[in-house]
């Protein structure tokens, strides 16, 4: 390294996302695909290097139970013998997941050069125009809200919590930043306006001692109150971590939402049948692997954000797909 560049990251991540946008969307199940497109425009910019793959900082596991999973995108400034980063975060809709995220880079964001820490941080979100509008997913790209309370956002949307501490293998955190601080951010449509891509950096504030926030052996903030069974499944969750992974399959992703409940019957490599179940207001699906047919029940479950639930003894199908399941089963086996 011989040189020094100064960049300023929200218009270098403004600049690179106005130019993936206009590619088009990439689609469920594709964000291998929107990193690679990301890393392309931020090559665009000679000044700077992006990473061939995520990256991974130094202390990786530092306010985890252990090491979360790398950062996505990582683009690199040269600063003499020094280069310090930007680390973003994407996500194909999953707007559930976004405080996760934003917590994973907020906290270690500060001075530090890479691989000791993040210059700034970044979440990028593909998104579709009526999930923007709501109000929880599309908080964290009003302008006009510019910091995040951790708790507050836990407690507004606590399944999703649920669903991270369930889906995480293990990985929960050990202590909270108290206030996730946002900095400039857009949305910029794709061609025919029925999606976006949308950027919001994540900036650093305060996180030692007093600042950060305790949290219980479950992941979760010591003044929120979460029922025996929650903390039974993130527990059980948390077990079936060193079983051998689960090879997740691509699954089909409806254009609109359907009319009615609907599902489908496929197998995977193993040959075990899975039932993928939509409800009316989804495409994508939440599947169940099942271990019986004639009275369905399942013994592992896969959300529609790829969170795995393993459940002993397995259960009958949840009522508000098991009717479709059940029709679905009798096609399949009429075929």
């Amino acid at each position: 390294m011989t040189g020094s560049t100064h960049v300023d990251w929200a218009d270098t991540l403004d600049a690179a996302i106005e130019q993936v946008a206009q590619l088009g969307p990439v689609g469920p199940g594709n964000e291998s695909r929107l990193h690679r497109r990301l890393r392309e425009a931020l090559r665009c910019f000679g000044s700077l290097r992006a990473l061939d793959k995520e990256g991974r900082l130094h202390r990786h596991k530092i306010w985890w139970t252990r090491a979360p999973g790398g950062i996505d995108v990582v683009a690199l400034r040269d600063s003499g013998d020094r280069e310090y980063a930007l680390g973003i975060e994407c996500k194909i809709g999953k707007p559930d997941e976004l405080v996760w995220d934003a917590i994973k880079l907020g906290q270690r964001c500060g001075e530090d050069p890479w691989d000791h820490g993040l210059e700034a941080g970044a979440i990028v979100v593909e998104v579709s125009d009526t999930a923007l509008r709501t109000p929880r997913a599309g908080a964290w790209f009003d302008p006009s809200v510019t910091e995040v309370d951790t708790v507050e956002a836990i407690a507004g949307w606590p399944e999703a919590w649920y669903g991270l501490m369930c889906g995480g293998r293990g990985v929960r955190p050990t202590s909270l930043p108290r206030k996730l601080m946002l900095g400039r951010g857009r949305s910029v449509k794709h061609p025919g306006g029925a999606s976006a891509l949308c950027w919001r950096l994540i900036i650093a504030s305060a996180l030692d001692g007093d600042d950060r926030i305790p949290v219980d052996s479950q992941g979760w903030p010591l003044q929120m109150t979460i029922s025996d069974e929650w903390r039974r499944q993130i527990d059980r969750a948390a077990e079936t971590s060193s079983r051998p992974p689960i090879t997740l399959r691509e699954r089909s992703v409806l254009e609109r939402p359907p009319a009615r409940t609907v599902a489908q019957i496929v197998s995977d490599e193993e040959g075990r049948l899975w039932a993928d179940a939509w409800d009316t207001r989804e495409t994508v699906p939440t599947s169940f692997r099942l271990v019986e047919t004639d009275l369905p029940r399942y013994d592992l479950m896969r959300a529609k954000n790829d969170a795995l639930r393993f459940v002993d003894p397995p259960r009958q199908l949840p009522g508000w797909c098991a009717l479709a399941v059940a029709e679905a089963l009798r096609t399949a086996t009429s075929d």
